[in-house]
């Protein structure tokens, strides 16, 4: 019986890795299996993807390119919750991940960036909860604007302040490296 459960585990664990070896599975599920389960196996990028456009919109004092982008977050949001498999990863985005589709919902119904500013504080302080309890699939900088009093992720090490744009453009400083 042994020798048969000890076949069938060494058969399990050899699938597995040539299924990674040819890219069928992503090395994110696979590396470190056993102490984190599948917790980078959610696809973050779309909705980080989403909320940098946001973020440059909002830089460039563009109202309509962040409510384009508003909009495109939260479709990227709704999609992200749906991939949630962990209870720490449903749990995680029952509160931060809903207060983000808020905050992107409220950025895509307007144009008017003063309102939006005043939605992406509330926007990024949600969405890096969400990205540190589900993992990131890029590097991203958290960012602190001391006039603000606020936060924001970036994926460049250069400040480019989302609060203020061209009139305190470099104002603030990175606080912290968040990594894949």
């Amino acid at each position: 019986m042994k020798k048969i459960f000890f076949s069938i585990a060494l058969l399990s664990i050899t699938s597995v890795t040539l299924a990674a070896a040819n890219g069928l599975i992503p090395s994110a599920i696979i590396e470190n299996e056993s102490q984190r389960s599948i917790k980078n196996a959610v696809e973050t990028g779309p909705a980080i993807k989403a909320y940098l456009l946001v973020k440059d919109a909002l830089v460039a004092g563009n109202g309509a390119a962040a409510s384009e982008a508003g909009t495109a977050l939260t479709a990227a949001l709704t999609q992200l919750g749906k991939e949630m498999a962990t209870p720490a990863e449903r749990s995680a985005f029952s509160k931060d991940g809903k207060g983000a589709f808020k905050s992107a919902e409220a950025i895509g119904k307007t144009k008017d960036i003063k309102v939006q500013r005043k939605a992406f504080e509330e926007l990024s302080a949600h969405f890096y909860n969400l990205i540190k309890a589900t993992g990131t699939s890029s590097v991203l900088y958290l960012d602190y604007c001391p006039m603000a009093k606020a936060s924001w992720l970036s994926d460049n090490k250069a400040i480019a302040n989302p609060y203020y744009g061209k009139s305190m453009l470099s104002c603030g400083s990175v606080k912290e490296t968040l990594e894949p």
